[in-house]
């Protein structure tokens, strides 16, 4: 929406000039437009943090940029490896790109905009050193969540039953492959278990008949057959 985005322009050139960083943003002229102030502000941000902003900040954004609803501090600590006090000092330096809010009496934080996840998964942004390669950053997710296969899916939160099979479908050509082969008894009885219907189950199986059919023959028949058989067996309640 046009006028949505005017009103995020003028936000952040009002927030410069409450911090004193107008006359950085405003060098070369005034900014073109929302993307160009986030690619400045990003860019300021990096040489004001030094070691810091590849070590603790980006981590952060690349998961934020590709999650589907905010996070506590110990999720980003989880996703992104980053130790939980430095997961919190960061939160600090990237406050004006977050959005926060409390659930549960625990405070989460998303990105405020999706204009602001474009400008960081743009491919044309991609020399640039706070780029987020959004398949990378969606398998940083998954990996987590996949640790805990093993144990038959104990362990796994909210989240993980919500959006691990999304987080799959979008990691690249070896996650779609993950999300092929998680789809088994073990995956639907814990599925089942948090979200008390097979539907959940069933829109992962479907998921992964998408992701099968883009496989090579013969392997994209063999799949795509098992998947669509488990289908019309398992129950829809």
């Amino acid at each position: 929406d046009c006028s949505e985005l005017n009103f995020l322009y003028l936000r952040h050139l009002f927030l410069a000039a409450g911090s004193g960083e107008i006359v950085d943003l405003l060098k070369g002229g005034l900014p073109d437009s929302l993307d160009s102030i986030y690619v400045l502000l990003l860019d300021r941000i990096n040489r004001s943090s030094g070691p810091d902003f590849l070590e603790t900040c980006h981590p952060i954004l690349e998961i934020l940029a590709v999650t589907y609803q905010s996070l506590s501090t110990l999720q980003i600590s989880h996703f992104s490896g980053i130790d939980l006090n430095q997961v919190n000092t960061a939160i600090q330096t990237l406050q004006p790109f977050l959005d926060e809010k409390l659930v549960a009496k625990e405070k989460q934080y998303n990105l405020y905009h999706r204009s602001f996840r474009d400008c960081l998964i743009s491919s044309k942004h991609q020399e640039k050193i706070w780029f987020v390669e959004s398949q990378r950053a969606h398998r940083c997710i998954s990996n987590f969540y996949l640790q805990f296969a093993p144990s038959g899916w104990n362990g796994v939160d909210a989240y993980g039953f919500d959006f691990l099979s999304d987080h799959l479908q979008n990691g690249g050509e070896a996650s779609q492959q993950q999300l092929i082969d998680i789809i088994d008894k073990y995956w639907r009885i814990a599925k089942r278990k948090y979200h008390k219907t097979n539907r959940a189950f069933l829109s992962d199986l479907e998921k992964a008949v998408t992701c099968a059919q883009h496989l090579t023959f013969p392997r994209a028949l063999i799949e795509t057959t098992r998947l669509t058989m488990m289908y019309t067996l398992v129950d829809n309640a």
